[in-house]
């Protein structure tokens, strides 16, 4: 691959971490409920010192140790996306470059806004291939584990077999994590059922139209080209129409 379409490909990667990074923020803005994952950053962030990106960041770097004492080594793009997403979101809080709802309506048209430009984001850095989120990493480390356990079978975290158990070992992340975020002051309500019930669909409208990526670089897998993510972030909640390699935020 050349230098120009290598940095064509991070930079698509970058543009597509940037929309999640939105999504995010807009999601906050409501003031309606967060997905599991934000729960968490958000409960870190009232209880501690760090910002909500400081704890997106600090969870983020604990799941890929996590991840790698499992046996799943991080991409370069789980790397990037770790840092990038808290680092950029703590910008656009303090820059005031989005601004609050000032309606019960506009905070609805901004939770739902919200969760699409998380799925399309999350279509978009995933279709440059270089790597998901840490808290997919995780759940796909975890993944592989249970299935060797249940099968006596060691198969890559991407496999068929492994990706069977990926929805068992995300919903229960998941509500590890809405579980935590919540008794630390968290937001849940509402709006993390709406994000729920709209964040699968969303994946699989904007999934397949970036598929047109592929025959710009080819992709490092053959088995399972989209790993179990979305971020962002972010995060199709247990429960949520879609199937289970289909990624959450980051």
């Amino acid at each position: 691959m050349s230098v120009g379409r290598a940095a064509l490909r991070w930079a698509w990667m970058v543009a597509g971490m940037t929309v999640i990074t939105l999504g995010i923020r807009m999601q906050v803005l409501a003031e309606l409920g967060l997905g599991p994952w934000d729960v968490l950053h958000m409960g870190l962030s009232l209880r501690t010192p760090l910002t909500f990106g400081q704890a997106s960041q600090v969870v983020g770097a604990v799941l890929v140790v996590a991840a790698l004492v499992l046996g799943e080594v991080p991409r370069a793009g789980t790397l990037l996306n770790m840092w990038y997403v808290g680092a950029l979101y703590d910008v656009v809080e303090a820059k005031g470059w989005l601004p609050p709802p000032v309606s019960v309506p506009m905070r609805w048209a901004y939770l739902v806004g919200g969760v699409l430009l998380l799925a399309c984001g999350s279509a978009w850095y995933l279709s440059a291939r270089l790597g998901s989120g840490p808290r997919d990493g995780m759940m796909l480390a975890l993944a592989r584990r249970l299935h060797r356990a249940r099968s006596g079978r060691d198969e890559p975290a991407g496999s068929p077999g492994a990706a069977r158990h990926a929805g068992v070992v995300r919903g229960v992340l998941e509500g590890a994590a809405t579980l935590a975020g919540y008794f630390l002051g968290g937001p849940v309500g509402a709006g993390t059922i709406a994000a729920a019930a709209l964040i699968g669909p969303s994946m699989a409208f904007f999934l397949p139209r970036f598929a047109f990526t592929g025959r710009w670089w080819p992709a490092p897998e053959t088995r399972l080209q989209a790993p179990a993510v979305v971020a962002a972030g972010s995060q199709v909640p247990q429960g949520s129409p879609r199937r289970a390699w289909e990624p959450s935020r980051r």
